[in-house]
């Protein structure tokens, strides 16, 4: 009787650790996905930004142009970094705006 007692016990910390273990992962996983979509928005509006006001981005991101043009556009390079995610993106925006690179405080050159 007392060794079921304790087998029952020590099952029930095994899958109470087991739980614990997954809800730091899920709560992990969440934070490094709502980073990723942080750097997606960031890179997102730059890439807007330079489409319609031909204005450059100072909000953090690297504007990197390709060098392919098509008209009187050209293909740029827009990547952020959020929380150690980085996100790039390319898109087209009027040619002939100078590249600006600026980076957020805490990131990391």
């Amino acid at each position: 009787m007392t060794m079921d007692a304790l087998a029952g016990l020590f099952l029930l910390a095994s899958l109470a650790t087991l739980l614990v273990v997954a809800l730091n992962l899920r709560h992990r996983a969440a934070r490094e996905l709502a980073s990723q979509r942080d750097a997606l928005h960031a890179a997102q509006h730059a890439l807007q930004t330079l489409q319609t006001s031909r204005q450059l981005p100072h909000d953090g991101v690297i504007v990197i142009p390709s060098g392919h043009r098509l008209g009187e556009r050209q293909w740029y390079q827009v990547a952020a970094t959020k929380n150690g995610r980085s996100v790039s993106l390319f898109g087209l925006a009027p040619a002939g705006l100078v590249p600006l690179t600026t980076r957020p405080a805490g990131d990391p050159p």
